[in-house]
């Protein structure tokens, strides 16, 4: 059994003690479970048991088997000094405090009702259960859970964006344009577009910020693609830019890069996306602080809306001509770049700088934005759980993520409700 399980039993205290160990005379009354420990140490903290006529407070440590004790050497651990009890299923030996003296231990028993509902939303690996199983709960349950959900995820990116503060000084603009560029890539050529990022750093490309054609000849040099003899004149100036900012602030172009155009529309393809980047870097000077600045959804779709040169128009590649098309960066997708990254670049800066106004704003936009559409979010909509906006379809993401495809079913709202509630699914 689980020791998510086990915890969640103890802490709604669905289960019936079996046993306790030899230095207790009675069954200990839980007066206060404790609260749930997310990090390391205990797995509960300030909990409140009785034992004869003696209230005790401190920890709670949860295991499967009393042994465990030993083999996460909690024994050695001053973290799990403060542990008044050991909750366990099967009590197969005794512990010993590092003093000498013996750790008050229960072992219990899980209610067949929970262990069968438990089992029961952990039977199919490739499903989340409640689309499986085909179960609803109301609207409004549903909704409260993806709002936290939602702050779970931003929680979750502004770590990730705060680690890459850390390793550059705290130089927003830098970490900005290394995020903004990786999700230009769209998933398929993300971390591709990452390493270009790393490869080409964000104070070089500023100095060129007025000439696209550089700008473009870095990025397509770093890429990889602008190797090779070409009779258009305008691969002949990349290159020949390429060749003279390379040598001049030691770039070092890719030739391992696996870039993705297979089943993919051109307007899709890494080239013009690249393109279009470059596009954007040129045309918006202080992009980062724009974004901060920008109020409303509008105003920060116009920040992204770019058009590209004539060249373009003609072209999904470098090199390649193809018949006239739109060049400019669709609604889409400034969508998406907006939720991905612009949004929790805002709740980042506001969780760093104490504004909470710029946490709400992150959060507002997001509800402002269309829902993505993806199998996942296909799978909910069979229980009615269709979300109205990016920032309900993100958090459905996320959860399927964190919790569903983990099995992770105790630690959900959704899994909980139907552990406790006595007549199951509604």
């Amino acid at each position: 059994m689980y020791e998510e399980l086990i915890q969640f039993v103890w802490k709604y205290k669905m289960y019936v003690v079996k046993h306790v160990s030899s230095d207790l005379t009675t069954v200990p009354e839980v007066i206060e479970p404790g609260i749930a420990n997310a990090d390391a140490g205990p797995d509960f903290f300030n909990a409140k048991i009785k034992i004869e006529d003696k209230v005790w407070a401190g920890n709670i440590e949860i295991h499967e088997k009393a042994s465990m004790w030993y083999k996460h050497h909690h024994h050695t651990d001053m973290a799990y000094s403060n542990v008044i009890l050991h909750v366990v299923l099967h009590n197969d030996q005794q512990v010993l405090r590092s003093n000498g003296e013996p750790l008050s231990t229960i072992e219990i028993e899980i209610l067949p009702e929970i262990i069968e509902k438990y089992r029961y939303l952990t039977a199919n690996v490739f499903c989340p259960a409640c689309v499986s199983k085909k179960i609803k709960y109301a609207n409004i349950v549903w909704m409260q859970w993806l709002s936290q959900v939602m702050v779970q995820r931003l929680e979750a990116k502004s770590e990730l964006i705060k680690c890459r503060l850390a390793d550059s000084d705290n130089d927003w603009d830098s970490c900005f344009y290394a995020d903004l560029l990786r999700n230009f890539g769209f998933g398929k050529n993300s971390e591709n577009f990452e390493w270009v990022a790393a490869s080409l750093p964000y104070r070089v490309l500023l100095k060129h910020a007025d000439n696209c054609e550089q700008i473009e000849a870095m990025l397509f040099g770093q890429a990889g693609w602008l190797v090779g003899v070409s009779a258009e004149p305008q691969m002949n100036i990349w290159q020949r830019e390429y060749k003279f900012l390379a040598s001049k602030y030691n770039l070092m172009p890719s030739d391992h890069l696996n870039w993705k155009f297979a089943r993919m529309r051109p307007c899709n393809f890494p080239t013009f996306r690249m393109a279009q980047f470059a596009s954007l870097f040129g045309s918006t000077q202080s992009l980062l602080s724009r974004v901060l600045e920008c109020s409303s959804l509008n105003g920060m779709v116009n920040i992204f809306k770019t058009e590209l040169k004539a060249y373009w128009h003609t072209h999904y590649r470098p090199g390649v001509e193809a018949k006239p098309h739109n060049a400019t960066l669709g609604i889409d997708a400034i969508h998406r770049i907006i939720g991905n990254t612009v949004v929790p670049y805002l709740f980042t800066w506001g969780k760093y700088h104490a504004a909470e106004e710029m946490c709400e704003k992150a959060l507002a936009l997001l509800e402002q934005l269309p829902p993505e559409q993806n199998r996942v979010l296909s799978l909910y909509s069979e229980i009615d759980v269709v979300p109205a906006n990016a920032l309900e379809s993100q958090a459905l993401n996320w959860l399927n993520r964190t919790y569903c495809e983990k099995q992770l079913c105790v630690k959900c709202r959704i899994g909980q409700k139907y552990l406790i509630d006595k007549n199951g699914w509604n």
